[in-house]
């Protein structure tokens, strides 16, 4: 899998593998994402600011996520082991690589690259998939947040 700054011609393909992720999680019990979010202009903001990035194995894009140092004011309630990061946003595989390890391999890319001491993110409470992940790699709790009626934890990794 080779990992690259997403473009605007990417944009149908991102849209498409989000909403497939949308239908899988749902049908898994996962209510983390709806139609109200993520949406097209999420993605088509994030590729202007140059912070979406995809994984692409077989001329296929099978995982995406988003990298920046935005954050929910909730973060700000948290006691956070450095101060130098990046916070990851919508990091997504599409359904048909799941259980791949592709999510493993695109985390691991990303704290390979990054240039920076720790990495950030928050993830849903009831998504033990990705909690079993971010555990995995060693992210560590440091605060907790609800967003529109669902819990999620607030997590660091240190670098």
């Amino acid at each position: 899998m080779r990992f690259r700054q997403a473009q605007k011609e990417d944009l149908l393909e991102i849209e498409e593998l989000v909403e497939q992720a949308k239908i899988h999680m749902h049908e898994e019990g996962i209510p983390q994402w709806n139609e109200f979010y993520p949406v097209r202009e999420d993605y088509e903001n994030d590729i202007q600011e140059g912070n979406l990035y995809v994984g692409v194995q077989d001329s296929k894009i099978v995982c995406i996520y988003t990298l920046n140092t935005y954050y929910e004011k909730e973060y700000e309630a948290c006691t956070w082991f450095t101060d130098s990061y990046i916070v990851i946003h919508r990091l997504c595989v599409h359904p048909e690589y799941q259980n791949q390890k592709i999510g493993y391999h695109c985390m691991q890319h990303i704290i390979k690259t990054c240039a920076v001491r720790s990495i950030r993110l928050d993830v849903f409470k009831r998504n033990p998939y990705a909690l079993n992940l971010y555990s995995h790699l060693g992210f560590k709790k440091v605060g907790e947040a609800t967003w529109f009626g669902n819990d999620f934890f607030i997590m660091e990794k240190v670098l």
